[in-house]
């Protein structure tokens, strides 16, 4: 958790639950891979004028994750469950959008980093592009497969083993993308068989459940308010989405 003095880090299997405070502020987003406990975070560090990436551990370490370029902004961040790959997505504040450009016009304005992770290391792997701005990432719980979620309204799957993305989240035959507007969060069950998948409407947002072999919008539902993220129980059962507003929506998942 945040809190004005920095981030603080509770290890649940210390009886006391005595939080390490880690001297990183102004926190983004956070991502834990559960097998190590580690955490990938964008906040910002002592004088650091603006957020970058760190991995945390339980004891309060962190290592920066450095990617190649200087003068992009972290935007989106994801480990798998091991902490052997970090995904960073990026975006470069000297591209401007034309206001009104169709979504699906969007040029790419950030490259998706992926890094390894080793006990001695955060080591710069290899990059892809999608357009506009990944600006919500989700891992399978294998770690095999990960969501990418745009500006662009379009939800890239990344295989872990490929280098370079082919495929998007799309009914099949579609020409669209997965949403209308931004895609805002994503998620997986922890069999891998639905994607939840939250995006902007003109009015409020809408959440999508998938089927990911068939392609297929099992449900679409619309909320007010603008999604900040989406969480599914571990037994696939209900997705929580919560809201700029202050909602916190809960829905059940057909099995």
């Amino acid at each position: 958790m945040a809190g004005d003095d920095g981030l603080r880090v509770i290890d649940v299997d210390d009886p006391a639950l005595r939080p390490v405070v880690v001297d990183l502020t102004d926190v983004r987003q956070v991502a834990c891979a559960r097998d190590s406990g580690d955490l990938a975070v964008i906040a910002r560090a002592p004088g650091d004028a603006r957020p970058r990436a760190f991995l945390v551990t339980s004891a309060g370490a962190r290592r920066p994750v450095e990617p190649p370029w200087h003068g992009l902004e972290p935007v989106s961040i994801a480990v798998t469950a091991d902490g052997a790959l970090v995904v960073l997505g990026l975006r470069d504040p000297n591209i401007r959008v034309e206001p009104g450009t169709p979504s699906w016009q969007l040029p790419p304005e950030g490259p998706l980093c992926r890094f390894e992770v080793t006990k001695e290391a955060v080591t710069y792997r290899d990059h892809i592009l999608l357009p506009g701005v990944t600006q919500c990432l989700a891992f399978s719980t294998a770690g095999d497969l990960m969501l990418a979620g745009s500006t662009s309204g379009q939800i890239g799957l990344v295989p872990r083993v490929l280098e370079q993305m082919e495929d998007h989240l799309r009914p099949p035959g579609a020409e669209g993308h997965a949403h209308e507007g931004p895609v805002r969060a994503v998620a997986l069950t922890a069999d891998g068989a639905r994607v939840v998948s939250v995006g902007d409407r003109a009015v409020g947002h809408e959440v999508k459940v998938w089927d990911l072999e068939r392609r297929a919008v099992l449900s679409t539902t619309t909320a007010p308010g603008r999604a900040l993220g989406v969480e599914v129980s571990p037994d696939g059962g209900a997705v929580v989405v919560w809201t700029t507003n202050g909602g916190v929506h809960l829905r059940r998942l057909e099995r």
